[in-house]
């Protein structure tokens, strides 16, 4: 079995966390990929597996964490901080750089002054998570060394590009069905406003199918890859109590890693 591989993880909101059963796949094949990429709220997983923790160890602090308390207004922009974020899982990755880290990582975002990519290699991993997140309308861009950051999904949802070309990719999409995504549903947020439920389902829309076709771009630059993907339109992004039906999916659909490393 072939253990010098790449691992590309994709990202849609709270399904990141669908992300956890890939790596308890890995974890019973006893093989660790010798680099990850990736972009957006997925940051945080990737961080604590390169750091080491196991996919128990993260499903219980996805458990006990209150996401919703996490949230923090900027009243005056009507944005995100992200400063609560950034405490909260600073506990558990503390000071690390991503020198200090067992599995090479590379996190991908935006500077939204020239729309540069920027790829964190190096300096605290907590930054490069904060500018990660920064999900544009939603987050405050992170400043950092006088760039203001965002998140690079925008060109680029799975970060396929910048893994070493030598070794076969397995790239890991959590996107939904686009022709069944939102479909005579309301905002969670404002269930009673029709104009505010219309402009948000729209919205979810035309961003769904940016980061679809930004993925299908993505994997089309490589041959040597296997795609794992389950568009389970009936998980949607926020549903927080549908955690353990992510992770178990995407655990059943990623059993072809074990014929891909083998043949490749």
């Amino acid at each position: 079995m072939n253990n010098n591989f790449c691992l590309a993880l994709g990202w849609w909101a709270l399904r990141w966390l669908a992300h956890i059963g890939v790596i308890k796949r890995l974890e019973e094949l006893w093989v660790k990929p010798t680099e990850i990429s990736g972009t957006s709220m997925g940051a945080i997983i990737w961080a604590l597996y390169a750091s080491g923790m196991t996919s128990e160890e993260m499903i219980k602090i996805a458990e006990d964490t209150k996401f919703i308390k996490l949230l923090d207004f900027d009243l005056k922009n009507w944005l995100l901080k992200g400063n609560k974020i950034m405490k909260y899982f600073q506990k558990y990755i503390w000071e690390k750089t991503f020198e200090e880290l067992e599995i090479p990582l590379s996190i991908v975002v935006t500077n939204i002054d020239t729309g540069e990519k920027i790829v964190f290699r190096k300096w605290r991993i907590i930054d490069a998570i904060r500018a990660s997140i920064g999900i544009p309308w939603i987050f405050i861009p992170f400043k950092h060394n006088g760039m203001h950051l965002v998140d690079w999904w925008i060109m680029e949802n799975l970060p396929i590009k910048i893994l070493n070309p030598n070794y076969p990719v397995i790239a890991v999409s959590v996107q939904m069905s686009i022709s069944k995504r939102v479909r005579n549903k309301k905002s969670f947020l404002f269930p009673n406003g029709t104009m505010l439920s219309n402009s948000y389902g729209l919205i979810r829309k035309m961003v769904g199918i940016m980061m679809y076709q930004n993925e299908l771009n993505s994997i089309e630059t490589r041959s040597d890859i296997l795609v794992i993907r389950a568009e389970r339109e009936d998980i949607d992004y926020y549903e927080f109590n549908k955690m353990k039906q992510m992770i178990d999916e995407w655990y059943r659909i990623s059993t072809p890693i074990v014929d891909f490393l083998k043949n490749n």
